[in-house]
């Protein structure tokens, strides 16, 4: 039975500006989606949510349609059928003679809060697709060179998320470690390049303590892109100029342009989000950007705010490790430094 296991992302910076020609830099984090497909006898497939337990029948045509045999499972069966009509316009007949059971799981990409199960906004469903990318391939005996792999995927959750979205955490989840990360006009899949973290470089995600969604935030941001085009292309350009620079800086190990250019990018991000009302920057963000400004580290955002993760930077590891202390001790939950995670591994096992 193919396994997978896909990791989660974290944008360092880039956000919402990759959308109009800036790079962006993301990380891999150590929280990881899984997904396994295992062929098996009769008319009906069964697609088993891990995080419930829930079972779920279907039939899959020729054309690449999923037919539930009864209610669907929602966003999770969004996810396979968007794959699944992206597979069947790459690869002749597909699905004419898969009869399988599928199994994913992304219970690591939610916290309780509060009794209640939440998400933690690090790309779940990015990883997820990408986990049962490489299991499926696997159980079709399908190998595909690297750039086709991420078109591929990078197609398939565009189709999942209805068109929206940059393939950032698609790449991430395929690439693991860090990269940056552009969209080039014309091109099916984004510009990657991988990095190193440069030393002396010190990065926590720190959990705000809030569930987003990143759906209505790039609805309200597009929004505010059609309504003052004039004010949003001067927002846009100072975000992409700053983006260039640390990923020049980046690239040269230079921590400390690093930081500051991720202190101008949060700024400029601020000034946006103030003018456009798109509600990135919440009361939560802004407490934990005084704790960290009183323990002397900057904090940021990562993603598009309104809520998940965001990052206390440091070039002090000193610095760095009182204020993990501190904000634990705030009751604030921190992912280990990003960058380490490898990405999409696929175990083959018996198709």
């Amino acid at each position: 039975m193919p396994e997978a296991r896909a990791p989660g992302k974290l944008l360092i910076c880039g956000e919402y500006a990759v959308l109009h020609g800036a790079p962006a830099i993301a990380a891999a984090v150590d929280v990881h989606a899984n997904a396994s497909v295992r062929r098996i006898t009769g008319p009906d497939s069964i697609l088993v949510d891990h995080c419930t337990g829930a079972s779920f029948p279907y039939r899959l045509t020729a054309g690449g349609a999923v037919q539930w045999r009864g209610s669907g499972p929602g966003r999770r069966g969004a996810v396979l059928e968007a794959l699944f009509e992206t597979m069947a316009g790459h690869f002749t007949a597909f699905g004419t003679d898969l009869v399988s059971e599928t199994c994913l799981d992304t219970d690591a990409f939610y916290a309780t809060s509060n009794g209640e199960k939440v998400k933690l906004g690090l790309g779940s469903s990015a990883a997820v697709l990408v986990a049962l990318t490489g299991a499926l391939l696997a159980a079709l005996g399908i190998e595909m060179a690297a750039t086709e792999l991420r078109q591929l995927c990078c197609e398939a959750h565009r189709r999942f998320q209805a068109g929206q979205g940059s393939g950032v955490d698609v790449v991430t989840a395929l690439e693991g470690g860090v990269v940056a990360v552009s969209l080039s006009a014309g091109r099916r899949s984004p510009d990657v390049r991988r990095l190193s973290l440069p030393d002396g470089l010190h990065i926590v995600p720190v959990w705000s303590g809030t569930s987003a969604s990143t759906t209505q935030l790039l609805s309200r941001f597009d929004a505010y892109a059609r309504l003052d085009a004039r004010g949003f292309g001067k927002h846009a350009k100072t975000l992409r100029d700053i983006a260039a620079a640390v990923l020049d800086a980046w690239r040269d190990a230079r921590s400390a342009d690093v930081l500051a250019g991720l202190r101008r990018y949060d700024a400029a991000l601020q000034s946006l989000d103030r003018q456009g009302g798109i509600g990135i920057y919440t009361p939560a963000h802004r407490k934990l950007a005084r704790i960290c400004a009183a323990s002397g580290a900057l904090y940021k955002i990562s993603g598009a705010g309104g809520g998940d993760f965001g990052l206390a930077c440091s070039d002090s590891a000193v610095i760095m490790a009182s204020l993990v202390k501190r904000l634990q001790a705030a009751g604030y939950s921190t992912l280990a430094a990003p960058g380490t995670a490898r990405g999409l591994t696929v175990r083959p096992g018996t198709a």
